[in-house]
């Protein structure tokens, strides 16, 4: 069979084809090299590519399995086990993870049959035989240590150059939307700004002034608790139910968005590769002078705050203490332990956190995120760490791209909120989400949940209203529904279609 019989298929953004992307896969380029945030499928009669960038945030699964090729593969983890004729079972790791750190990691999935593929990975499997191929380009970029703000800036230029028309902006009151806007202005763009929340919180404040002061449309969406639970078998086979409950409200913030028939929605996901997510403690700064055990460390914190919010101590926690060493050998490639965290954030928490979010954004507009481009995350990533720290590097490029938007305030208190505590906005009322008695039966009574939690044990937290327990559950009981649905249930098929291109 020729190469012009291979079918070939794109999740995610690509400034460029997926033809002439697998095209400079196959002779020789790295994938985590290339532009875009996509996972690219090429599929003949016995043989599948399937290639991905730097992060690759949108999921795509495959497992072994007697086919042509060797494998099933999808976006939709439940769809692959059924067409790889397997058993559902839970992966208990998969869950705790899911559990203290609100994530998966590596290429888990909630099966342990069934991987993720890698960021900037190759898998290619024909006749059988099946190899997986992956660079890391990142750790070279942490280590290098030798960019200068101007560079990164260029490189959000050229990423944002190739953006449609006309987008929607998702803005908040935060420093890399403003980054964004401001190089979406200065390359002549009028985005609209579309923000979630209650009308007198910091993000729509915040956005709405900047609206007025720009002369851009601004748009503002509140959340309706019924959306939860309506939209929650969508949600779950969307995300491979590796997502918790609380943070669904990514599906319906963009609802009703497609009326502005914009034809891409921007998002600032991993603006914080260059503002040191994980370092937001006392002496960050210092850090880098210290042995490699402070990664560990900060790391051993998250998940020490994971197992602690959970005041029951549920059995399925046990062995969760040494989580934190597991996490550490993921990012152990860089030299410095400041690098290594920065690492575990770009690969780990966007692919399994962030990257959900951006895939359930997607249900409503095609999302692209420029940070996640390669090109402007290996410029960022070997920016020297002073202008990671307290926002330095977004404030210098807003500067320099458009200062007016410097004037208004970020965050509604603090330039940079610290880290070391829960700094999630509250989007939704997902508290209202747990109190509602149809969210209740179901936990109760769910079928697939005995392998977590007895019926006592069930009953405890609902009478106990233990928030982290009955999130968890939820979301695994509609991962179980997904799993015991039939095949016409399955989620439409990734598409070329879906892709916007410059």
């Amino acid at each position: 069979m020729s190469r012009g019989d291979e079918r070939v298929a794109v999740a995610g953004w690509l400034p460029t084809t997926p033809q002439a992307f697998l095209r400079r896969v196959r002779r020789g380029v790295g994938p985590d090299a290339l532009p875009g945030d996509a996972v690219v499928v090429g599929e003949r009669a016995d043989e599948v590519t399937v290639a991905t960038t730097l992060t690759a945030a949108r999921p795509y699964y495959w497992t072994r399995a007697a086919t042509p090729s060797g494998i099933v593969h999808g976006a939709d983890v439940f769809d692959v086990v059924r067409r790889a004729q397997l058993d559902w079972r839970w992966d208990r790791e998969a869950i705790r993870s899911l559990a203290v750190i609100r994530h998966l990691t590596d290429d888990q999935t909630l099966h342990p049959q069934v991987r993720r593929v890698p960021g900037g990975a190759v898998l290619h499997a024909r006749g059988g035989e099946v190899s997986l191929r992956r660079t890391d380009l990142l750790t070279r970029a942490l280590d290098a240590d030798d960019a200068t703000p101007v560079e990164v800036v260029r490189a959000l230029r050229r990423v944002v150059a190739e953006v449609p028309a006309d987008p929607l902006l998702a803005m908040t009151a935060g420093l890399d939307s403003r980054l964004l806007l401001a190089a979406l202005l200065r390359e002549g763009h009028r985005p609209t700004l579309w923000t979630a929340g209650p009308a007198d919180c910091p993000d729509v404040l915040v956005a709405r002034a900047i609206a007025r002061a720009t002369g851009l449309p601004h748009h503002v969406v509140e959340l309706d608790a019924a959306g939860y639970l309506e939209h929650a078998p969508a949600i779950t086979r969307a995300t491979g139910g590796a997502y918790l409950a609380g943070d669904w409200h990514s599906r319906l913030l963009f609802e009703g968005a497609q009326s502005l028939e914009a034809p891409v929605v921007i998002k600032g996901t991993n603006g914080e590769l260059a503002r040191s997510f994980y370092a937001g403690f006392p002496g960050a700064a210092l850090a880098d002078r210290l042995p490699g055990g402070v990664a560990r460390a900060r790391l051993a914190i998250t998940v020490r705050r994971g197992r602690q919010s959970f005041p029951t101590r549920p059995a399925f926690l046990e062995g969760a203490g040494g989580l934190a060493a597991e996490l550490a050998a993921l990012c152990a490639g860089p030299a410095r332990p400041l690098d290594r965290l920065d690492h575990f954030y770009a690969l780990q928490r966007i692919r399994h956190f962030c990257g959900m979010g951006v895939r359930l954004s997607d249900e409503a507009l095609p999302v692209a995120a420029p940070f996640l481009d390669a090109r402007w995350s290996l410029a960022a990533a070997r920016l020297p760490r002073r202008w990671k720290l307290e926002g330095r590097l977004h404030r210098v490029a807003i500067a320099r791209l458009a200062p007016d938007l410097l004037r208004h305030p970020f965050g509604g208190a603090t330039p940079a909120p610290r880290r070391g505590r829960d700094t999630r906005v509250d989007y939704g009322p997902f508290d209202r989400v747990l109190r509602d008695p149809a969210t209740l039966e179901r936990i109760r009574w769910s079928p697939h949940l005995g392998h977590l939690a007895d019926d006592d044990a069930r009953v405890h937290a609902i009478e106990t209203g233990d928030r982290s327990l009955l999130e968890l559950l939820l979301t695994l009981h509609e991962a179980g529904e997904a799993a015991t649905q039939p095949a016409a249930m399955r989620t439409t098929p990734v598409s070329a279609a879906t892709t916007p291109t410059a």
